[in-house]
């Protein structure tokens, strides 16, 4: 099968400071940078090849994937406990894609959100949730989204959530 290219774009979806993508809900770490489709890609300035990060369009978050909502979770896991108020785990996905005809298919992610319990000893499940890989990206800026529940509901997810009583 022939490989299909896309234009890849010089405007990325994430600023990395620190190692964190700037300005996100959660802290989405430079070494995600292959699920959120940026990489170093040749290109042609002034004549000359130069390397450059670029943006494409294939997210591919895969299971067993760990987003947290703070830099301070990569802590000692007591002291992480401290700081955590949201722990995103993939459970499935399938990346984005393109079939044989060219068209472009969204792919999913199913992830868990769980917190701290009461006494920051440990974490807990609130729930599982589905959105498209594009869709999951928005929720890592944003913390919001419009998602599938476990139970099939659909219901706008806001963050933050507090950890309370277990």
């Amino acid at each position: 099968m022939k490989e299909i290219r896309s234009k890849r774009s010089l405007n990325l979806i994430a600023n990395f400071v620190d190692g964190f993508a700037e300005g996100w809900y959660f802290a989405v770490g430079e070494f995600f940078k292959d699920q959120l489709d940026i990489k170093y890609t040749e290109r042609i300035e002034k004549g000359k090849k130069v390397m450059r990060l670029t943006q494409g369009p294939y997210f591919c978050f895969s299971e067993g994937h760990v987003i947290y909502d703070t830099p301070k979770a990569y802590l000692p896991w007591s002291e992480a406990l401290k700081h955590i108020n949201i722990r995103c785990e993939v459970l499935r996905a399938v990346p984005n894609r393109v079939d044989e005809n060219r068209n472009f298919i969204n792919g999913s992610v199913t992830f868990a959100l769980r917190k701290p319990n009461s006494d920051r000893t440990g974490i807990v499940t609130i729930d599982h949730y589905h959105l498209s890989q594009n869709e999951f990206i928005e929720f890592l800026k944003t913390g919001g989204a419009k998602a599938r529940k476990s139970d099939d509901e659909t219901i706008f997810l806001s963050l933050p959530f507090k950890a309370d009583s277990d």
